[in-house]
């Protein structure tokens, strides 16, 4: 009965093993060797490729094409991912003037170690790819416009698309690269690609030449900035920011004359007169800059600009200018605007008057030394005390705030004060008056 039993099991085992084979074909065929008539088709497309640019097949699948009297490897590859088939093209390097670097799509980029993010200024540019480099201004000189507008071709028209100083990887599904002429375009890209990441000369060079040749303002800014910090004391790039004066571009100029000192705070100030020429935040830059400068010789483009604006920022910057410059000759402007103006620019009016502030100023500033606000009355008391200790033996008089221990907030009189000294006493804080607590005329 055992004996039947093991007869007709194998028996069973045999025909379930018959059925598979005469099953398979059909069913396992077609996954077995789809792989096979990919690998087959895109080897017919790669030949038609290399005709077409005339590159030749070495052995292990890898190419060489001829370019400016050097052989470049073109390697191309397959693998899979999940039930997608890839292609992978890859064009050596072999070192790059600029050093280290890792450029890819942006938003597939998983970092770099050890390098710092290059911003080219180009918006498109910046919003496809990432670039690393150790060396940004180096970096920067290979970005030219024609350079990127090819890398964002390449990323576009890719799955996965990076950039090393040793090569250009770009990886496709095997659907785009089933035609000789997506390939073919794909490698001339690559190529022309290859060709910007290892163009001579130093990188001073190459920022100058893209300046002549550049197009969007942000790039130029950027250029400008990797000019003068790589760069300093030259004056070839002394010349370049003199030719960026004359730019299109107002804020090509502006940054153009922040690195030209005293003579580009003049061009600026001139700027100032035509107001309509300016957007705020342009306009708030050129005030930073003749800040920084200290040149107060900008003060009646300021004027201008500080009549005409309602931008409260824009104000403000201008009256952190007129403290800096410390002009007396604005103290009866700024005393004026005191009552005029919003509670906002107060304190900072206040702060400007004791840098510019005469002596007229303090009856103004001693009605707020003693404002309910801390911080409208703290910079009131703190501007009187600059005045008194800027001027020193004024004419008519010293002022000085009083200690601590006296009653708060209280202006007293100096030592050996002259006649026409002020005084803030506690029963009446805003009377202003001489030394016998009689108002002053």
């Amino acid at each position: 009965m055992n004996v039947i039993a093991l007869c007709i099991f194998i028996i069973i085992i045999i025909a379930v093993i018959a059925l598979g084979i005469y099953l398979m074909p059909p069913i396992i065929a077609p996954a077995i060797f789809k792989k096979g008539r990919i690998l087959r088709r895109q080897h017919k497309f790669l030949k038609e490729a290399a005709r077409l640019l005339n590159f030749k097949l070495l052995k292990g699948g890898n190419y060489v094409i001829p370019v400016n009297g050097e052989e470049v490897i073109l390697s191309a590859g397959n693998f899979t991912e999940g039930v997608i088939e890839y292609l992978k093209f890859e064009v050596s390097i072999g070192g790059s003037a600029a050093g280290p670097f890792h450029i890819a799509i942006k938003s597939l980029f998983d970092g770099t170690a050890g390098m710092e993010r290059i911003v080219s200024g180009d918006a498109d540019f910046d919003d496809t790819l990432i670039v690393m480099a150790k060396r940004p201004g180096a970096m920067l000189s290979l970005l030219s416009c024609r350079a990127r507008e090819d890398m964002i071709r390449l990323a576009r028209k890719s799955y996965r698309c990076d950039m090393t100083e040793t090569g250009i990887r770009v990886v496709n599904d095997e659907l785009y690269f089933a035609s000789a002429e997506n390939i073919a375009d794909t490698v001339l890209l690559m190529l022309s690609v290859r060709r910007a990441l290892t163009r001579e000369g130093d990188a001073r060079t190459r920022l100058i030449a893209n300046m002549k040749s550049e197009t969007r303002t942000g790039v130029k800014i950027n250029t400008i900035r990797a000019l003068v910090s790589d760069f300093p004391d030259d004056e070839e790039i002394e010349a370049v920011l003199n030719d960026a004066l004359k730019d299109r571009s107002v804020q090509v100029q502006i940054e153009a004359a922040r690195h030209l000192g005293t003579a580009g705070a003049e061009f600026l100030a001139r700027m100032l007169e035509d107001v309509k020429s300016l957007d705020d935040e342009g306009a708030i830059e050129i005030v930073k800059i003749l800040n920084d400068n200290k040149y107060d010789k900008g003060i009646p483009g300021l004027l201008n600009l500080f009549f005409r604006t309602v931008n409260m920022d824009l104000l403000k910057e201008i009256l952190r200018a007129f403290e800096s410059f410390g002009n007396d000759s604005l103290s009866d402007l700024l005393v004026s605007r005191l009552a005029k103006d919003e509670y906002e620019l107060r304190v900072a009016i206040i702060k400007a008057l004791g840098r510019c502030g005469r002596v007229s100023a303090v009856e103004a500033l001693g009605r707020l030394a003693s404002s309910i606000d801390p911080f409208v009355r703290r910079a009131a008391q703190k501007s009187i005390s600059m005045i008194q200790s800027r001027l020193g033996n004024v004419e008519e008089g010293w002022l000085s705030i009083a200690e601590a221990s006296d009653k708060g907030g209280a202006l007293s009189i100096a030592d050996k004060a002259q006649k026409g000294s002020l005084s803030i006493n506690e029963d009446n804080p805003a009377a202003v008056g001489n030394k016998n607590g009689q108002e002053s005329k």
